[in-house]
C-alpha cells in the first residue's frame, strides 16, 4: 500500500519491468507423458493393423472423442494417414509423422525435466524449435486443454 502512494506521488517509479515465461505440462500434458498422444496411439494402431475403419476408430474407448476426432482429421491433413475406399485409413509416408513424435519427445523430455527440479522451466531455456511446438500446443492461464502452459512472471 505504501508503494502504490509513492508510485502515484511521482517518488517511486518502475526502472524495469522484466517478464519470464514458463513452462509446465497440463493435467492433459501428465496424461500424455504416460499414455502418449492421441494421434499417435491412432497412428500405431493404423500401423499394426494396416488399414482401419474410421468408424471403428470412433468407438475406441481410451480417449475422449474430440481426442479422436482431431486425432484422425490431422494425420489426415498432414499425410500420415490416407482414406481409401471403404472409409478406411491406411499409413501414409512414415515421415509425415514426425511432428506428432516431436510433440511426445518433448512432452517427454519436459516431464523428465519438471520431475528433477522443484518448478516449471524457464521457455527461454528451450531450443526454439521446442518453443514453436509448446506455443502451438498450449493454453495460458483460463480452462483450455492445451498440452502445455506457460505462465509469466514479472521480476
Amino acid at each position: 500500500m505504501a508503494l502504490g502512494w509513492l508510485f502515484t506521488k511521482g517518488i517511486l517509479s518502475v526502472v524495469e519491468e522484466r517478464r519470464q515465461e514458463f513452462i509446465s505440462l497440463t493435467e492433459t500434458g501428465e496424461g500424455y507423458a504416460t499414455a502418449e498422444i492421441p494421434i499417435l496411439r491412432i497412428l500405431r494402431e493404423i500401423r499394426s493393423r494396416g488399414q482401419i475403419s474410421i468408424r471403428e476408430l470412433q468407438e475406441r474407448t481410451d480417449m475422449q472423442p474430440e481426442e479422436k476426432s482431431s486425432s484422425i482429421g490431422s494425420l489426415k491433413e498432414s499425410g500420415a494417414v490416407k482414406v481409401i475406399a471403404g472409409g478406411l485409413l491406411e499409413a501414409g509416408e512414415p515421415e509425415k509423422s514426425r511432428p506428432f513424435e516431436e510433440l511426445q519427445s518433448l512432452i517427454l523430455r519436459l516431464k523428465n525435466r519438471l520431475n528433477d527440479r522443484t518448478g516449471p522451466i524457464p521457455l527461454g531455456d528451450l531450443s526454439v524449435s521446442d518453443q514453436r511446438i509448446i506455443l502451438a500446443h498450449h493454453r495460458k492461464r483460463g480452462k483450455g486443454k492445451g498440452i502445455f502452459r506457460i505462465d509469466e512472471r514479472v521480476d
